[in-house]
């Protein structure tokens, strides 16, 4: 019996040793600036506004002048642009955007979205324009479980706002790693409008 449980012993200490280190890091939140004022009329602004969402990959989805509000239906097969998860080490990997490695390992991950524009009159030549995004990050795969010999399907969503956050409970966390996940904006859908309406301004 004692060299039975020495070995037993033994074989876990090597069963222990042979699982690799994996970490996983949340992203740091940005507290990035979704509004921008010019120096210029409603209807200018409004003007250049449809100019750039026509002709970028936002796709319009409702727009009224009076109120100065528009809807933009957006998507990327790049959400790592546009949202952070973390990073991950471990299994080969060091120090990787977290949706990257999810990529590398072959779970999809799409990303869908809304963003909602404001056009607000200061005065007569000075307009406020305010960008809010809501962020819909979806990661789907086939996952094995503990005592099953075959992959399941599963589903995970993260939905959060512009500078806002979600965290969730995965269900096939690393050994090692928090279950837990984080996903945030990186304010490059925001700063995309921004920038090209204050260009088109210029």
């Amino acid at each position: 019996m004692k060299y039975l449980a020495i070995f037993i012993f033994s074989f876990v200490l090597a069963s222990c040793a042979t699982i690799p280190q994996q970490t996983y890091s949340p992203p740091t939140i940005v507290d990035y600036s979704n509004s921008i004022t010019f120096n210029n009329s409603k209807d200018e602004v409004w003007a250049a506004l449809v100019n750039s969402a026509s002709s970028s990959f936002f796709a319009i989805k409702n727009f009224e002048k009076d109120s100065g509000l528009m809807t933009l239906d957006f998507g990327s097969s790049r959400p790592e642009d546009f949202v952070d998860c973390g990073t991950w080490s471990g299994s080969g990997f060091e120090n990787i955007d977290y949706i990257q490695r999810n990529k590398a390992v072959g779970i999809g991950m799409s990303l869908s979205g809304i963003m909602n524009l404001l056009v607000l009159a200061e005065d007569e030549n000075k307009t406020t324009l305010r960008v809010n995004a809501r962020y819909i990050l979806t990661m789907s795969g086939s996952i094995y479980q503990f005592g099953s010999a075959y992959p399941i399907p599963y589903s995970e969503t993260f939905t959060f706002d512009s500078k806002g956050s979600d965290s969730i409970i995965i269900r096939n966390a690393a050994p090692g790693t928090s279950p837990t996940r984080t996903c945030a904006p990186t304010g490059l859908a925001e700063s995309q409008i921004a920038e090209s309406v204050s260009n088109l301004l210029q």
